[in-house]
């Protein structure tokens, strides 16, 4: 029913100055004087200039700068194919016109305006790098003699500067033109990107070729859940195209099966559009990670006429109802935040997903092990950070069968957007599109439609955030046609009209001043759930080996490298280093800054280790009180120093094994100091009743000083101990017990800081030499 031609490949690129026109053919850009090169699709032109030896790799030492004139050059694609004969299109007859086909192109990613000709002849125009598009070229097509395809990219900056801007619309570090150019927000310029405004083919493109009866993509939902979970009902909205003027009477078929469960029904349409439910006994349901397993029914719907197969698509589907329950009350004990999943609240414990590449067609290769890692150190939710692109369909897929939890953002963030007709217009197609592409995975339990935009507006008058239609209008109606089950929120952390400035909501972004990770701000904050929380780590020596040239390596303050990779903004603009930070948050632990390279990374890693584990655990000990955490972040989109617990060429920094340790279902833990001790507090985040047993002692000393066997309840909280201290000596304490997830591993450092380092080295031996998962870090 559907054959493809894949144009991914090798291209013919042709670049040059934008000087106000487009060339839209291989002629009229070499008569333009336009360089040629050999091009790969996907890919970035960035990428291919390396590859032909015209720019050095722009994501070492200070070479992102060298990318900037590139912002106001043209990019003209173009290759030639042929065509299968046996593909091509059938006449139209009245008599059997289900039979003729058509032929669409289909870009899954180009960046960003772009103008598309088939064999001379215009096909279609793009303004929007973060959705696919599609464009029927039946007619244009040569099928007894090669065809050409050109793809014309304009340079985006200069079409920026045509479009309009409000006193209200203020982009990031003064790039206004990010509020009107749909592409990455991280790509005008972040504190963990660079600047790198790429074009090109980034995704696949191909051309589909079928009938004209076909089936749009499907809508699948779980609408009702017994509370026994022995009944469920799904709701279907299945819309198809004819070409026939009189419809005759269509059935639609879903088949599908998860284990023993089969789903197989029918119904019968006079209408190209129809919705029903149906009923499913003894489902298999779809679990978060760690409470069940992720069972997923392989889905087929088909498009049938008098038993003849017009159509069809095949999908994974999970059955499970997945929820938001939260109160933005302005008291704050009424407050609420939580996801509950099949009728159960989950706890989450998540890392905010941020760009894979600065250079998007590279994702894609780097997304499994990204995912694994995630899985590895004990995460159920990923926040897929509004500053990033809208990730592959292989991320999702991959989600869906792990059972990781999917928080959403709209692809807006921190800076207030364009609010024109024109805009609005190009938004609504965007999360059209987009909706329609992820709403049926299993995975996607929270859309929210920006990041901190919301506390971008608290510049203005008191509850001005409410009159941002992309939010407030634009967005939650593409959701309530497309995606009415699914939960929303306007924005992360939202903030209703009802807030001051001073008032914060349940769920919220703890950065504040990025100071001792046990001071005020961070041991006394009131997030019910916290979205977003970090530290700084350097990365591995042989990390920054690769990345920042050898004369630069130490000492780092004022090397150009080093300033170039903590932050995105041209070193003109910047308003702090954040090198710096980091080196005082580790004098605060150890009380200095290390003369060596060597003792600073290890010192630094230390420093962001013991910060991300105390952040977690002081949530899972409040656990009574809180609903999760999502620390920031995972994996690095390039080499850089940041809050990742991963740098960009996947070295684990040593916060990784931390949270690996402190994110365990079943997690025994240390509470701060307070009335001449600490208590031993074990959490149990599966759904049943678990066996516990546990098993403290005290630095080298071999002997217990306390253990037992505990019946810990399911989400519960248990107090096991309370350990006697003295809060003037420093201490290392270890923890081990066995329960389901086997033999597990956690530590308590206690005592007033600062530290030696010479004394962490000896703790560091101490707690590897009890945890041989530990065997692999290394920080040189």
């Amino acid at each position: 029913m559907r054959t493809l031609t894949s144009l991914s490949g090798l291209w013919d690129l042709y670049f040059g100055p934008d000087e106000g026109n487009l060339p839209t053919s291989a002629a009229a850009a070499a008569a333009a004087g336009y360089r040629q090169i050999q091009a790969t699709v996907p890919g970035n032109v960035e990428l291919d200039l390396v590859a032909a030896g015209l720019l050095p790799d722009p994501l070492i030492h200070d070479n992102t700068a060298l990318c900037q004139p590139l912002e106001y050059y043209n990019w003209v694609f173009t290759r030639s194919f042929v065509l299968d004969p046996s593909q091509r299109p059938t006449q139209h007859t009245t008599q059997r016109p289900t039979t003729s086909r058509t032929s669409r192109l289909e870009l899954d990613g180009v960046n960003t305006y772009a103008t598309i000709l088939i064999n001379g002849e215009e096909a279609g125009t793009t303004d929007n790098m973060l959705i696919p598009h599609s464009f029927d070229i039946t007619d244009l097509l040569h099928w007894d003699s090669p065809n050409t395809i050109t793809v014309a990219i304009r340079s985006c900056m200069n079409v920026a500067r045509h479009l309009p801007y409000t006193a209200a619309a203020i982009g990031p570090e003064h790039s206004d033109e990010a509020t009107q150019l749909r592409m990455p927000p991280h790509s005008f310029g972040w504190d963990i990107m660079p600047r790198l405004l790429s074009a090109g083919i980034w995704r696949d493109i191909r051309i589909v070729h079928q009938g004209p009866t076909r089936l749009h993509p499907p809508y699948l939902a779980t609408s009702q859940l017994s509370p026994d979970h022995r009944h469920a009902t799904l709701t279907a909205a299945v819309h198809f195209d004819s070409p026939l003027w009189q419809l005759p009477v269509h059935t639609i078929r879903i088949h599908g099966r998860c284990g023993d469960s089969v789903i197989d029904t029918s119904f019968d349409t006079h209408f190209t559009s129809a919705h029903f439910d149906i009923n499913v006994d003894n489902p298999e349901l779809w679990w978060p990670r760690g409470y069940g397993d992720a069972k997923l029914y392989q889905l087929t719907v088909d498009l049938l006429l008098d038993g003849e197969l017009l159509d069809s698509t095949s999908f994974a589907f999970g059955i499970r109802t997945l929820t938001l329950d939260s109160d933005y009350s302005l008291d704050r004990n009424r407050q609420r935040f939580r996801f509950i999943a099949n009728g159960v609240p989950i706890y989450v414990l998540g890392s905010n997903w941020v760009p894979l590449s600065a250079l998007h067609s590279q994702d894609e290769g780097r997304v499994d092990r990204a995912i694994g890692l995630a899985i590895d150190c004990g995460c159920n939710l990923l926040r897929c950070w509004g500053g990033n692109v809208y990730e592959s369909d292989r991320f999702y897929e991959l989600c869906d069968r792990a059972g990781l939890l999917i928080w959403q953002d709209f692809a807006l963030a921190c800076y207030t957007q364009a609010t024109d007709h024109v805009f609005r217009e190009r938004m609504r197609v965007e999360a059209t599109a987009i909706v329609q592409r992820l709403r049926n995975h299993a995975a996607l339990a929270l859309w929210s439609g920006d990041n901190e935009v919301d506390q971008f507006y608290q510049r203005f008058p008191r509850g001005h955030a409410r009159h941002n239609p992309i939010t407030r209008e634009v967005l939650p109606t593409v959701l309530a046609a497309h995606d009415p089950y699914r939960s929303y929120i306007p924005s992360s952390p939202y903030m209703p009209a009802t807030y001051d400035n001073d008032l914060q909501g349940p769920e919220q972004h703890l950065w504040g001043p990025r100071d001792d990770f046990k001071g005020d701000f961070y041991r006394l904050n009131n997030a019910i759930l916290a979205s977003e929380i970090g530290y700084h780590g350097c990365p591995a020596i042989r990390s920054l080996n690769r990345f920042i040239r050898p004369e630069q390596l130490w000492p780092f303050a004022g090397q150009r490298d080093w300033l170039v990779h903590n932050t995105e903004r041209p070193l003109y603009r910047r308003s702090y280093d954040r090198n710096e930070l980091m080196a005082k948050q580790v004098a605060i632990l150890f009380s200095q800054v290390p003369e060596t390279l060597e003792d600073f990374a290890l010192a630094s890693q230390i420093s962001q280790a013991e910060a991300k584990k105390f952040f977690i655990e002081s949530f899972r000990l409040r656990r009574h009180e809180t609903s999760g955490i999502i620390w920031w972040n995972l994996l690095d989109g390039w080499p850089q120093i940041s809050d990742a617990v991963v740098d960009y060429y996947f070295v684990k920094k040593l916060a990784w094994y931390w949270i690996r340790r402190s994110q365990r279902r079943i997690q025994l833990m240390m509470s701060e100091y307070q009335a001449w001790g600490h208590e031993l507090v074990l959490v149990n985040d599966t759904p049943q009743e678990q066996e516990v047993r546990w098993s403290l002692r005290r630095g080298s000393e071999p002997n217990e000083l306390a253990s037992g066997i505990a019946q810990v309840p399911a989400g519960a909280h248990l107090i096991l101990e309370r350990i006697s201290a003295n809060p003037s000596q420093q201490e290392l304490y270890l923890m081990d017990w066995e329960s389901i997830d086997g033999s597990c591993q956690n530590h308590y450092i206690a005592g007033p800081r600062p530290f030696s380092l010479a004394q962490f080295r000896d703790w560091l031996d101490l707690i590897r030499r009890d945890d041989p998962a530990l065997a692999d870090w290394s920080c040189d």
